[in-house]
C-alpha cells in the first residue's frame, strides 16, 4: 500500500508545485532510484514507480499548457477542424457545442495543439454527432474573473478536458465527413433518451429535470430556483452522476445476472466471474452514457479492482482498492486531483470505509442503525470540504439526505434507470412524477432551511477542523478523543478583522464585464453593483467569506444587466437593511429609494455623500455617483456615467470631485472618463473593472492613453483579478489572488507601485 500511496503523491505534486521545486523533486527521486536498489528490490521498484508516476504527470502539465488557447490568440479569427462531440445547450440565445479538434491553422510559430473547445453557435445550423467540419472561430482563451472564491474557467476547464473556447462566426462551413468515437457515441444516446424525458415531461418541467439528471447526468434543465434549493438543503450532490447511481447499476446487473444462474446450468465456481463482470460492464456503460464524472470513474475502478482481486483469490484490505482506485483515476486523468469532486469523492467513501470498519467490530449494526450511521458519517465527514471549497453549509442536510438518499437510491433512480431501458414509456413517466411531486414536497422544506456562511479561515484553524473531523472518525473511547471540540470550537468562533475605526476597505471583485463594489467601515458594510448575473453566486460567496451575513446597504447604480443583474440573489441572501438605486422604480419589491444629490451620513469617521447629477436621465446617465472619504483619503464610483454627466459633475461641483482613487466610469469606455473630469478629479489611482478581450474594446485605448498622460497607477480586473484597497492614513492597493498557478493565466502584468 505504501507504493500506492507513492505514486498516488507523486501523480499529484507536479500540478501543485512550482516549477523549479518540482524539478528538484524530480533531480531527488532520481539520487534515490539507485540508492534504493541497495535497500532491496521492493524499495527500488517503489521508487521507480513514483518517478516514472512523476514525470508522466509533469509531462502531462506541459503537453495540457501547450495546449490551451494562447492569450495572442484571444479574440482573433482561425480556420479550425473539428469533429462534433456534443451539444451541450440549445436556447434562444443559440447553441453550445463540445468538439475535438483534428487540426488547427495559426500564423504564429508558438506551437499550439488543442484537444477539444467549447464553441458558441448563434444561428439555427444543426450539428450532427460525429460530423466534422472546417469553421473559422474567433477564440478564447480559458480565462474568466479570478476571485478568492468561486468558479474558475481555467481550472474547470483543465479537468473536464477542454482547453478554451469560441465562437462560431458568419463564414463558410465546410462540411467534410461523418466520424464517430466514444465520446460522440454517449452523447447521441444522451439526446435520444433526453428527447423522451422531454416527450413525456410536458407539464412536469422540474421531474423532467430531475430524472434527466439523475438517469443521464444532464443537468440543463435544472433551473437557478432548482439549484439553490438543492444548495440550502444539501442535495447537490444527488443532482451528479456519482458512485452511488454506478454501484447500483451495477450491483442491480449483477444482481439480475445471479438470479439467472441459479435456472442455468454453469461452474458453480465461475458465478462470481459471470455476476461481476455483468456488473462491471454495466458500470462501465453506464459511466460512459453519463460522460464518465470523476466519482464515476472512481466507482468503475474500485469495482474492477475488487473484482479483479477477488478473482484471483488475492485478499487484501480494502483500502489497497482505495488506494489503487486513485491511481487510477490520477493515471487516467492527473488534471482530476484539481477538481473538488475529486476531494469529496474519494475522502467520503474513504471516512465510510473506516468507519465502517472501525465500529462493525465493536457491535453488530441493524440495519436501521447502519443507515444513521452511514448517514452522520457522511455529514461529519463532509463538513469541513465542503465549508472549505464552497464556503457554506446547510442546516438541514443531515435530515434531509437520511430520507432523500434512500428515496432516491430505492426508488428514483431505480425507477430511472429502469424506465431509460423498456421500450415502454410507463416506468419513466412514474420516475418523473415522482420527481415532481418530491420537489414539490422539498420546495414546502425550503422555508425552514438555511445555510450558514464559514468565513476564509487561516490555514491553522483549516487544520484544527479537519484534525476535529479526524478525532471523531477514531473508536469510542480514546482520551485524545476530547480535543476534537476544541478543534472545532476554534474555527467556529473566528471572525475576519474589520477595518479601523476611521479606515475603509474596499473590494473591487472581478465580475467580467460588469461592476460589483464591497464598500466596509469598522461597522457597516455596503455593496456597490452586483455585476451580472453569472458572477451572483461569485460575488456573495466572496462577500461571505469575509465574514458578511448581512449588508447595511445595497446600491444599485442604474438598471443595466452587467451592474444589477445579479441584486435578487444577493438580496435573498444578504438582507440589506436600505436599497439605493439611481432608477427606483426597477427594483419596486425591494422598496428603493433615489440616491439623490446631496444626501451625506458619517459611519465610523467615514463620510458618504451622493454626487448623482440632478438630471432626467435613463440608462448609463441614470447611474448613482458616490463619494466616500476616509482618514483625507477620497474615492467616487460613477457607475457607467457619460459624458453628459461627467460635464455635469465638473460643473457643480468643480475641485471639490478631487479624489485619490477613482473607480472608472463606464468600464472605461471611450465615452465616459473625458479630460475634464480626470482633470478635476486627479485621483492617483485608476481602477478598471471589465471583462478580458471583451467585445466592447473595454477599457479603450484613447481612455488608457489618458490616464497614461496623467501618471497614475491603473489596476484592471481583467489583468489581475479581483483587489482591495485600503483607505485611511494612507492609500494601499494590493491583489486579492497574487499567485500565479499554471493553470490559470491571471494575475498578468499591472502597472509598477501599489502605494500611493
Amino acid at each position: 500500500m505504501r507504493t500506492l500511496i507513492g505514486m498516488a503523491t507523486a501523480l499529484m505534486l507536479p500540478l501543485w508545485l512550482p516549477e523549479g521545486l518540482a524539478i528538484w523533486v524530480y533531480v531527488g527521486l532520481g539520487v534515490w532510484l539507485p540508492l534504493a536498489w541497495w535497500r532491496g528490490r521492493a524499495e527500488f521498484m517503489a521508487v521507480a514507480l513514483m518517478l516514472v508516476c512523476f514525470a508522466y504527470a509533469a509531462a502531462w502539465v506541459s503537453q495540457t499548457q501547450q495546449a490551451r488557447v494562447p492569450l495572442s490568440l484571444t479574440g482573433q479569427v482561425r480556420y479550425l477542424t473539428v469533429r462534433v462531440q456534443e451539444v451541450v445547450s440549445q436556447n434562444a440565445g443559440g447553441q453550445r457545442l463540445r468538439v475535438k479538434v483534428l487540426a488547427a491553422e495559426t500564423e504564429t510559430q508558438a506551437p499550439w495543439r488543442p484537444n477539444r473547445l467549447w464553441l458558441q453557435d448563434n444561428s439555427a445550423q444543426v450539428w450532427p454527432l460525429g460530423s466534422v467540419w472546417r469553421l473559422a472561430v474567433r477564440l478564447q482563451a480559458p480565462l474568466g474573473p479570478l476571485n478568492p472564491r468561486g468558479y474558475e474557467p481555467g481550472l474547470a476547464g483543465i479537468w473536464q478536458g477542454v482547453d478554451g473556447g469560441g465562437r462560431i462566426v458568419n463564414g463558410p462551413q465546410q462540411w467534410l465527413r461523418q466520424q464517430h468515437d466514444l465520446s460522440s457515441w454517449g452523447a447521441s444516446i444522451r439526446a435520444n433518451r433526453q428527447a423522451r424525458i422531454d416527450r413525456l415531461g410536458e407539464g412536469q418541467a422540474a421531474g423532467a429535470a430531475l430524472v434527466s439528471a439523475l438517469s443521464l447526468g444532464q443537468r440543463q434543465g435544472l433551473t437557478p430556483e432548482l439549484w439553490q434549493l438543492f444548495r440550502v438543503t444539501g442535495l447537490s450532490h444527488l443532482v451528479s452522476i456519482s458512485g452511488l447511481h454506478v454501484t447500483l447499476v451495477g450491483g442491480l446487473v449483477a444482481a439480475l445476472v445471479q438470479f439467472g444462474l441459479r435456472y442455468w446450468r454453469h461452474p458453480r465456481g465461475n458465478s462470481r466471474l459471470y455476476t461481476g463482470g455483468a456488473g462491471l460492464a454495466a458500470a462501465f456503460a453506464y459511466a460512459a452514457v453519463s460522460g464518465f464524472a470523476i466519482p464515476t470513474q472512481r466507482s468503475v475502478l474500485m469495482l474492477a479492482v475488487a473484482l479483479l482481486l477477488l478473482q484471483a483469490r488475492f485478499y487484501v484490505s480494502v483500502w489497497v482498492v482505495w488506494w489503487a482506485a486513485v491511481v487510477l483515476v490520477l493515471l487516467n486523468h492527473p488534471g482530476a486531483a484539481l477538481s473538488v469532486g475529486f476531494w469529496l469523492s474519494f475522502l467520503l467513501v474513504g471516512a465510510l470505509l473506516w468507519v465502517n470498519g472501525a465500529r462493525r467490530r465493536l457491535r453488530p449494526p441493524t440495519w436501521a442503525r447502519s443507515l444513521l450511521r452511514l448517514q452522520w458519517t457522511a455529514t461529519v465527514a463532509s463538513l469541513v470540504p465542503v465549508a472549505y471549497f464552497f464556503g457554506e453549509l446547510p442546516s438541514v442536510s443531515f435530515l434531509v439526505n437520511l430520507v432523500a438518499i434512500p428515496w432516491a437510491t430505492l426508488v428514483l433512480i431505480p425507477l430511472a434507470l429502469l424506465g431509460q431501458l423498456l421500450p415502454f414509456d410507463a416506468p419513466l413517466a412514474w420516475a418523473i412524477a415522482l420527481a415532481d411531486g418530491s420537489l414539490t414536497m422539498l420546495l414546502r422544506l425550503q422555508p425552514w432551511a438555511w445555510t450558514w456562511s464559514v468565513p476564509a479561515l487561516p490555514w491553522p484553524l483549516w487544520v484544527a477542523a479537519a484534525m476535529g473531523t479526524f478525532l471523531w472518525l477514531l473508536p469510542r473511547g480514546l482520551p485524545v478523543q476530547s480535543m476534537m471540540w476544541l478543534c472545532w470550537l476554534l474555527p467556529l468562533a473566528y471572525q475576519p478583522e474589520p477595518p479601523p475605526q476611521g479606515a475603509l476597505r474596499v473590494t473591487v471583485w472581478d465580475v467580467g464585464q460588469g461592476l460589483s463594489v464591497l464598500l466596509q467601515t469598522r461597522s457597516q458594510t455596503i455593496l456597490y453593483d452586483t455585476g451580472p448575473e453569472a458572477s451572483a453566486q461569485t460575488v456573495l460567496q466572496n462577500v461571505q467569506a469575509l465574514g458578511v451575513r448581512r449588508l447595511d446597504a445595497l446600491i444599485l447604480s442604474h438598471d443595466h444587466r452587467d451592474h444589477d443583474a445579479g441584486w435578487a440573489v444577493l438580496a435573498h441572501a444578504l438582507r440589506p437593511q436600505q436599497v439605493w438605486a439611481g432608477v427606483p422604480s426597477a427594483y419596486a419589491s425591494a422598496d428603493a429609494r433615489h440616491c439623490r444629490a446631496g444626501g451625506a451620513w458619517t459611519v465610523d469617521e467615514v463620510y458618504f455623500e451622493w454626487l448623482t447629477p440632478a438630471m432626467s436621465a435613463s440608462g448609463n446617465e441614470a447611474s448613482c455617483v458616490l463619494r466616500v472619504i476616509a482618514g483625507g483619503q477620497a474615492m467616487l464610483l460613477s457607475g457607467d456615467l457619460e459624458a453628459e454627466g461627467e460635464r455635469l459633475l465638473v460643473a457643480t461641483y468643480g475641485d471639490d470631485l478631487m479624489s485619490q482613487t477613482l473607480i472608472l466610469g463606464h468600464h472605461g469606455s471611450r465615452s465616459s472618463s473625458t479630460q475634464p473630469f480626470l482633470d478635476r478629479v486627479a485621483p492617483k489611482v485608476a481602477v478598471v473593472s471589465a471583462g478580458f478581450a471583451n467585445r466592447y474594446g473595454h477599457p479603450h485605448a484613447e481612455v488608457l492613453r489618458r490616464l497614461g498622460q496623467s501618471e497614475m497607477a491603473v489596476y484592471r480586473t481583467d489583468l489581475g483579478g479581483a483587489l482591495r484597497l485600503d483607505l485611511g492614513v494612507g492609500l494601499e492597493v494590493r491583489p486579492l489572488v497574487p499567485t500565479r498557478r499554471w493553470w490559470r493565466f491571471k494575475p498578468l502584468p499591472q502597472p509598477k507601485g501599489g502605494n500611493a
